[in-house]
């Protein structure tokens, strides 16, 4: 797409943006820890992502079985994501006291 973009197609990224000053902070903003709690969910078996590319030391890491495309309809991570949100929920009800 960067290379579209820096051929002149209109609306696209260039290459430049990932070293020039028009990004600069918005690559400053992607490289800052995450400023919430969050979750990484992976699995060994994704083909397409490796799972350690998941791995974040701020991150509550979970687990799940699966291919790269049974992460969007298989139940394990369906289940995964509804157990975060669950989990997040009550660390909210917590902090609101």
């Amino acid at each position: 797409v960067a290379l579209a973009g820096s051929l002149g197609v209109r609306g696209l990224f260039t290459l430049a943006c990932m070293t020039g000053p028009c990004c600069a902070g918005f690559r400053d903003t992607l490289r800052a820890p995450v400023p919430v709690p969050f979750s990484a969910i992976c699995s060994r078996g994704d083909g397409l992502v490796r799972w350690s590319a998941c791995q974040d030391p701020t991150a509550h890491l979970v687990e799940v079985p699966g291919h790269h495309l049974a992460l969007l309809s298989d139940a394990a991570p369906l289940l995964a994501v509804a157990e975060q949100l669950h989990r997040c929920d009550h660390l909210t009800l917590a902090a609101a006291g």
